[in-house]
């Protein structure tokens, strides 16, 4: 079921303000992040990007509300984000753990669906739909998801998300366990369902081809404790193509830029510790 889009095109779906967290372990406190502000707006790709230990995944737990900031807030949809809200779903890096292996792939789906109060046949019939929109052929729909290839798996991931009526998708290194070519198409995929729904992302990424090639806008992270450095417009317009996009000097121009925001932060913050996973 698609989301409601009353918001108007290019407004603010997600806001996150002077956010802050500090974890204690063995009886000291360890700031990573520190007064993180950014935006999304509704229809638009943001993609977060940093070096290992940045931060990025601690974002990503604060904004989707499976972890509460030490200070700051998220607010979503008009709303401060206190608890995992209606509407918006995260898409893991490990897609086998985020399914459920003892369930067909059109029962995944269909699983979060029982929560919104629909008839047994709306649910089915709203799964089927998602599925077919992230490409999955209706043959898979009754394989268990350890029968499918990593990709297809994570095209389930997707499809579950996106059944749910998401009008966010909250994306942590969602790719990164599949092999170049795979990555491209579930790339290109994403894109492709942000045209088709309107459905905003933020996709959390150490890949910086990739950051730049789905993304409206990349917000780089880095420091110790982590904040934004910079937002960096991505004007390479629309559609993208894996070739012809990442042949224009603009796109090259655009990873180096990143690239080098990544490693001056890693200058700036040498010696400093992993990121609590």
């Amino acid at each position: 079921m698609p989301p409601d889009r009353d918001a108007a095109p290019g407004s603010a779906l997600l806001s996150v303000h002077e956010l802050s967290k500090t974890y204690r372990s063995a009886g000291a406190d360890h700031q990573v992040l520190r007064d993180v502000d950014l935006d999304v707006r509704n229809g638009e790709i943001v993609c977060v990007v940093g070096a290992s230990g940045a931060g990025k995944t601690t974002l990503m737990r604060c904004i989707s509300g499976l972890l509460a900031p030490t200070s700051g807030e998220v607010l979503f949809d008009g709303a401060r984000v206190e608890r995992p809200p209606a509407h918006l779903a995260v898409v893991f890096q490990d897609y086998s753990r985020s399914l459920l292996p003892w369930m067909s792939v059109l029962n995944n789906v269909v699983l979060p669906l029982r929560s919104q109060g629909l008839s047994r046949d709306r649910r089915t019939r709203g799964a089927r739909t998602a599925l077919e929109a992230v490409g999955i052929p209706s043959t898979h729909h009754g394989h268990y998801p350890w029968q499918l290839s990593g990709g297809m798996q994570q095209r389930v991931s997707i499809a579950r998300a996106i059944a749910y009526g998401s009008k966010l998708l909250v994306m942590d290194e969602p790719f990164a366990s599949v092999d170049a070519q795979t990555r491209a198409d579930l790339e290109d995929l994403t894109l492709g369902l942000r045209d088709r729904l309107g459905v905003s992302i933020v996709l959390v990424t150490h890949d910086i081809d990739e950051a730049v090639y789905l993304a409206d806008r990349v917000v780089v992270v880095g420091g110790s404790p982590a904040g934004v450095i910079e937002t960096v417009s991505v004007p390479l317009g629309s559609p993208r193509d894996q070739i012809a996009t990442k042949a224009k000097p603009e796109f090259v121009e655009l990873r180096g830029h990143v690239f080098e925001l990544i490693r001056q932060s890693l200058g700036a913050s040498a010696g400093v510790g992993q990121e609590p996973s």
